[in-house]
C-alpha cells in the first residue's frame, strides 16, 4: 500500500514538473518571439518607411542578407556587396531598355526599307518619296507600329522578369481594386491628361518663338484600314505591352530600394520612349500616376485601365472634323471633367500619399543607378533620340 501511495506522489510530482517546463518554455519561446517581432528588420520594409507600399515591396533579404539578424539597422550609405547587388537589378532595367529601343527601331527600319524596295520594283514609275508617304498613310506603317512594339514590350519586359525572377502572375492580381476606383483613377488621368496637354502647347509655343519647331502634327493614317489599325494598336495593344514593361517589369525591377525613386524614373523613361516634347511631358506626369496607383494595388490593371480610356479617347477626338461650334462645345466639356478630375485627384491624394524616402533610401535609389551602365545608356540613347527626332523636323 505504501508503495503504491509513494508511486501516485511521484506520478503527480512528475505532473507538475512537466507542467513547470512546458510553462517555462512558452514563457521563453512567447518571449523571444516578442524579442524578434521587436527587433527583427521587416524585409518588406528594411528602412522604416510608413509612407510606402509594403504589399507591393519584394523582401529585400536577397539582396541584404544581413536583415535576417536581430537589431540589424541598415546602414546610411550601403556597403560594397549591397551595391552592387541592387546595381546589378538596375541594370537589368537599363540593359532591357536599351535593348527594346534599338531591337525595336531597327526592325521598324528594316521593315520600312524592304517594303520600299518591293513597292519600288512593283512601281518603277513612282520615286521612293512618294511611296514612303503612301507607306507611312497607309495601314502597312501602323501594322508595323502594332508589330514591333508590341512585340518587344512583350519580349523585353519578359527578358526583366526572367533575369530578375519575377513572377508574371504577380502584376495581374490587383488588390482592393472595384469600379469605383476605375472611374476615379480614369477621370483622374482625364485631368492630368489635359493638363499636361496645355503645359505641353506652352513649351511648343516657347519653342516656336525660338524658331524650334517641336511637333510633326498628326500621327494617324489617313486610309480607313490604317487608322483601324492604328486604333487597335493605341487602344489596346499599347496600353497592355507598355505598362506590362514599363509599369510592370521596369517599376519593380528600380522599386527594390526605393519606390520614390523608381516612380520618376520609369515616368521620365515613359516619356522619353514617345520621343517628342509634347509626349515627354505627357508621359512623364501620367507617368507618375500610373506607377502610383500600380504600388497601391499591386498589379498593372489600374494603369491599363487608365491608359485604354486616355489613347481611345485621344483617337476619338482625332478623328471627326469638327465645326467650331462643335469644338467649343468639346472643350466645355473637357474642362467640366477636368475640373471633377481635380476634385478626385485631391480626395485621391488627401486617402493616398505618395511614397517618400528616408535618409538610408536616397543612397540606394539614383547614386547607385547611375553607376550601372546600362542605365546611363538608355537614358542617354533616348535623350539623344529625342533631340534628334527636333533636329530632323527643323532641318
Amino acid at each position: 500500500m505504501d508503495e503504491l501511495v509513494n508511486n501516485d506522489q511521484h506520478q503527480a510530482e512528475v505532473a507538475v514538473l512537466q507542467n513547470q517546463i512546458y510553462r517555462l518554455t512558452k514563457y521563453i519561446n512567447d518571449t523571444e518571439a516578442e524579442y524578434l517581432r521587436k527587433n527583427m528588420t521587416d524585409p518588406h520594409d528594411p528602412f522604416g518607411n510608413p509612407t510606402e507600399y509594403h504589399g507591393y515591396q519584394e523582401d529585400y533579404t536577397e539582396i541584404q542578407p544581413l536583415i535576417s539578424i536581430p537589431d540589424y539597422k541598415p546602414e546610411l550609405e550601403p556597403a560594397a556587396d549591397e551595391r552592387s547587388k541592387l546595381r546589378s537589378f538596375y541594370a537589368i532595367g537599363g540593359w532591357c531598355s536599351l535593348l527594346r529601343f534599338f531591337v525595336a527601331y531597327s526592325l521598324m527600319n528594316i521593315l520600312a526599307v524592304v517594303v520600299v524596295r518591293f513597292l519600288e520594283k512593283g512601281n518603277p514609275q513612282i520615286d521612293s518619296g512618294s511611296i514612303s508617304t503612301y507607306i507611312e498613310n497607309s495601314s502597312i506603317w501602323a501594322g508595323f507600329n502594332m508589330l514591333v512594339f508590341g512585340l518587344t514590350n512583350i519580349a523585353f519586359a519578359f527578358l526583366g522578369m526572367k533575369l530578375s525572377k519575377q513572377r508574371i502572375s504577380a502584376f495581374f492580381k490587383p488588390k482592393d481594386y472595384k469600379i469605383r476606383d476605375f472611374l476615379q483613377y480614369s477621370l483622374i488621368g482625364f485631368t492630368l491628361w489635359f493638363t499636361a496637354i496645355m503645359i505641353g502647347q506652352f513649351a511648343v509655343n516657347i519653342f516656336s518663338l525660338a524658331g524650334i519647331r517641336v511637333t510633326s502634327g498628326g500621327d494617324y493614317p489617313a486610309t480607313g484600314i490604317g487608322l483601324a489599325v492604328s486604333a487597335v494598336y493605341t487602344c489596346v495593344v499599347a496600353p497592355v505591352t507598355e505598362e506590362l514593361f514599363f509599369r510592370g517589369m521596369l517599376l519593380r525591377t528600380f522599386s527594390k530600394a526605393n519606390q520614390r525613386f523608381a516612380v520618376f524614373f520609369t515616368a521620365v523613361m515613359f516619356g522619353l520612349a514617345h520621343g517628342n516634347i509634347v509626349q515627354f511631358i505627357l508621359g512623364f506626369i501620367l507617368g507618375i500616376f500610373l506607377a502610383h496607383i500600380t504600388l497601391k494595388h499591386n498589379s498593372i490593371i489600374p494603369a491599363i485601365g487608365v491608359h485604354a480610356v486616355l489613347n481611345t479617347m485621344n483617337v476619338l477626338l482625332s478623328i471627326p472634323e469638327l465645326t467650331q461650334h462643335e469644338e467649343m462645345i468639346i472643350i466645355r466639356v473637357q474642362i467640366m471633367l477636368a475640373l471633377v478630375g481635380l476634385i478626385a485627384l485631391i480626395l485621391f491624394r488627401i486617402g493616398d500619399k505618395f511614397p517618400k524616402t528616408t535618409p538610408e533610401q536616397v543612397y540606394r535609389g539614383a547614386s547607385v543607378a547611375r553607376g550601372s551602365i546600362g542605365v546611363v545608356l538608355a537614358v542617354a540613347v533616348n535623350v539623344l533620340y529625342l533631340v534628334v527626332n527636333i533636329y530632323t523636323l527643323n532641318r
